[in-house]
């Protein structure tokens, strides 16, 4: 009469009621269904942060590259450093060696377990024309880390500099480590721990030349 239909319009809106006890159980329950969107969001909010996370690491790469001179082929740039003594050492100095330059700290952990790979590679390259320079960046440190290093490295020259000379050789991360050919043109350089074998071959390369 009044175009209602009560098995119709009540099933419509009371659906569980209009079910036979076991079609009922296969229903979730109100906790299930809590549970379910509890989940899905917390893998949005996981997403999101994969996602976030992505796009800052290509922002800093970005950035870093950016700020990162490339110095690879061009002549090494001047180099203001002293040595424990305070005397003042150039690479001029060194023309006609292939120049091994560590930039380091005693507070950088790559750095302290770079050392045993430096003095192999000092070990053999001894007496002939090459030269491991050490660069600490941290003016706090000196002249203890200096002291400290050169009893673990007695064949480097081992010298402190500044964050200007730091910067122009590109050492953003450390350990940074620059290869300098006899001809004072810089020949490649490494950023990061790095492994004897790789500095071994670069080195003999620039010995062949």
């Amino acid at each position: 009469m009044f175009g209602f239909d009560f098995n119709t319009d009540v099933c419509k809106h009371h659906f569980r009621h209009c079910m036979k006890p076991d079609e009922r159980n296969l229903l979730p329950s109100p906790d299930v269904t809590e549970a379910r969107a509890a989940a899905q969001s917390d893998w949005t909010s996981r997403v999101l942060l994969v996602v976030a996370t992505a796009l800052l690491a290509v922002t800093f790469a970005r950035e870093f590259f950016a700020s990162t001179p490339d110095i690879v082929g061009k002549p090494a740039p001047p180099l203001t450093a002293r040595r424990l003594d305070g005397t003042p050492i150039s690479l001029t100095a060194l023309t006609g060696k292939v120049v091994l330059m560590d930039f380091w700290s005693v507070a950088c952990g790559p750095c302290v377990s770079q050392i045993p790979i430096l003095s192999a590679v000092e070990s053999r390259y001894r007496g002939r024309a090459f030269q491991l320079v050490s660069l600490n960046v941290e003016p706090t440190e000196w002249p203890t880390a200096g002291n400290w290093l050169k009893q673990r490295l007695a064949g480097s020259i081992v010298v402190t500099t500044d964050s200007r000379t730091a910067s122009a050789y590109g050492a953003a991360r450390l350990p940074h480590l620059v290869l300098v050919g006899t001809d004072g043109v810089v020949a490649q350089t490494f950023s990061g721990f790095t492994r004897e074998a790789t500095l071994a071959a670069a080195i003999d390369r620039e010995m062949l030349r």
